[in-house]
C-alpha cells in the first residue's frame, strides 16, 4: 500500500523526508495538522495494525472534507517532491494574484 500523509499547499517541506522542517512550518503557521488528525482519528491501542491504519486514513478523509484552512491535501511518498513543488507554485501564484 502506498504511504500517504497530509500537508498544506504552502508547506515547502516533504513530510516523508524533512519531517522536522515540515512540522516546524505547520506549527508556525498555526495549522496543527497532526493535532487535527489525532483529534479526528478513532484509534485505540487495542486495534490491530491494519485497523489502526484504516482509522488514520479515515481521519485523513474527514480532515480533507472539513479542510478548515482550504489548503490541506494528501501526498503520496513516491510523488511527494514533485507534487509539493507544484502545489507551492500554485499557492504562491494564487496569492500573488490576490495581492495585485
Amino acid at each position: 500500500m502506498k504511504q500517504c500523509m497530509l500537508t498544506t499547499m504552502d508547506n515547502p517541506w516533504n513530510p516523508f523526508t524533512r519531517t522536522d522542517e515540515w512540522l516546524a512550518f505547520d506549527i508556525s503557521h498555526g495549522y496543527g495538522t497532526w493535532q487535527l488528525l489525532a483529534y479526528l482519528a478513532r484509534t485505540s491501542t487495542e486495534l490491530e495494525d491494519e485497523d489502526y491504519h484504516e482509522a488514520v486514513l479515515s481521519a485523513m478523509d474527514d480532515l480533507l472534507e472539513l479542510n478548515p484552512f482550504g489548503i490541506h491535501y494528501r501526498v503520496y511518498e513516491d510523488e511527494a517532491d514533485t507534487v509539493i513543488k507544484l502545489a507551492n507554485e500554485a499557492f504562491n501564484a494564487n496569492n500573488t494574484l490576490k495581492a495585485s
